[in-house]
């Protein structure tokens, strides 16, 4: 004799059953880190015009000026260019170290939500103010575009 009924997982329409769901794919973001180069005049210029939640990072070339500590594993250092504006940043020590004896740096940064700058790279280097120049030449010009067109920081 045949078995005539049927399991109960066959008399579930298979529309109705349910399908293990797949993990969300997130979208490639079109958004990419920028970096803007130039002297400390022109980061404060940078942090007055662009929103603090830019992708965009600084690349700043100053001199230090003083260096004392904040809170925990905290450094604030002072930066300025030939008698300019001065320039304040958080540098967390946890994973980089601060090298020692800085005077000449170039400054990896971004601008924070309340207008201050967190830099994650200090390296000391010797100026070359043409190349400072041209860098901040061209970084003026794209400042400028992403001014006038906020579509391109998003």
């Amino acid at each position: 004799m045949m078995n005539t009924t049927s399991s109960k997982r066959s008399l579930i329409d298979d529309s109705k059953r349910k399908q293990p769901e797949k993990p969300e794919q997130k979208q490639p973001s079109d958004r990419s880190l920028r970096i803007l180069s130039g002297n400390v005049e022109f980061a404060l210029r940078c942090a007055k015009m662009l929103p603090s939640t830019s992708s965009i990072l600084l690349e700043i070339f100053g001199t230090v000026i003083s260096v004392r500590p904040g809170g925990r594993s905290e450094m604030i250092i002072l930066l300025r260019n030939d008698g300019g504006p001065i320039l304040r940043l958080s540098y967390h020590e946890v994973q980089f170290p601060l090298p020692s004896g800085l005077k000449d740096v170039r400054c990896i940064c971004r601008i924070n939500s309340d207008g201050g700058f967190q830099a994650f790279k200090l390296v000391p280097t010797e100026f070359c103010y043409e190349y400072i120049q041209r860098l901040q030449a061209i970084s003026v010009h794209f400042l400028k575009k992403f001014v006038e067109t906020p579509a391109l920081l998003e």
